[in-house]
């Protein structure tokens, strides 16, 4: 696997977090520097090329790291990245973020579609034998693992936020009364309705 994508931008987030690891913050300061400092540095890549799991593993160990400054964690991961009023820290989820961005690719395929959807008519035609609609539609019906890793990460993203279809046109799942149109989804949206069907348990 080619890690040429990757690596630079994880000494890059490290890097940052080193330069502020000897400084006095505090847990509303760590969640400044980790989020709009550090791992702003991968966002970008991160909508373009798959994130390998080592990558995610990686970058989550270097927040931890930096925020309890290399000691036992205080609260459980999957609270760590909630808000504070639900036991968290705001701390950015890597995971819930890339998921977030990939998921625009969707919004821009039902809301303007360009000559990128050639590929992906393709990829899903040639895989699936179904139509790039039909397989968003009912995304659960079809295995995002035989894709090519950019389609696969793709479909995966939309698993996550209960993607499908209606007849107004493809939605995502929502705490709300009424799925959410893609059409109108920010990556901020994503990345909340994904915090929200992933409620925190608290101890």
């Amino acid at each position: 696997m080619d890690n040429s994508n990757w690596l630079p931008r994880i000494e890059a987030v490290e890097k940052c977090l080193n330069s502020w690891r000897s400084r006095t913050l505090s847990y509303g300061g760590k969640p400044i520097v980790s989020n709009a400092l550090a791992l702003s540095r991968v966002w970008y890549i991160a909508s373009l090329v798959p994130m390998p799991p080592w990558a995610l593993s990686e970058l989550n160990l270097l927040v931890f790291e930096f925020f309890w400054s290399g000691k036992r964690d205080l609260v459980a991961r999957s609270v760590f990245f909630h808000s504070r009023e639900n036991g968290g820290f705001s701390v950015v989820s890597t995971d819930f973020k890339v998921q977030s961005l990939l998921v625009q690719w969707i919004k821009r395929f039902a809301s303007s579609p360009s000559g990128w959807v050639g590929l992906m008519t393709f990829s899903f035609t040639f895989f699936f034998n179904d139509s790039r609609l039909e397989v968003f539609s009912d995304p659960f019906n079809f295995d995002p693992d035989v894709l090519p890793p950019f389609y696969a990460a793709l479909l995966k993203a939309w698993h996550s936020l209960g993607g499908s279809g209606s007849p107004s046109g493809l939605v995502v799942a929502s705490s709300m009364t009424r799925p959410i149109s893609v059409k109108s989804i920010s990556c901020k949206l994503c990345y909340q309705l994904l915090l929200s069907l992933n409620p925190c348990r608290l101890h």
